[in-house]
């Protein structure tokens, strides 16, 4: 009886793993040198958080903005198909 493995799974998600490994050194390196300059000047910290707060409320505003129009889309395309 032969015993056969598939790896087939595994050697795509390598692959495509693999093909982003430049971008985590890239994070790496820039984690790392933020924490650097946060512990020669502390007060770069509270800017650092200020501008993630503003980054994440403007990605969560436009995800939701998104997130309406796809919803009233599909809400004019269901009456459109249903003939409501």
């Amino acid at each position: 009886m032969d015993r056969y493995i598939d790896l087939r799974f595994l050697d795509y998600l390598i692959r495509d793993l693999g093909t982003l490994w430049w971008m985590y050194l890239l994070q790496g390196l820039l984690l790392i040198a933020w924490g650097i300059a946060i512990l020669i000047w502390p007060e770069l910290l509270t800017a650092l958080v200020a501008a993630l707060f503003v980054i994440a409320g403007i990605v969560v505003l436009a995800i939701g903005w998104r997130v309406w129009q796809l919803r009233r889309r599909y809400g004019m395309l269901k009456r459109q198909i249903i003939g409501i």
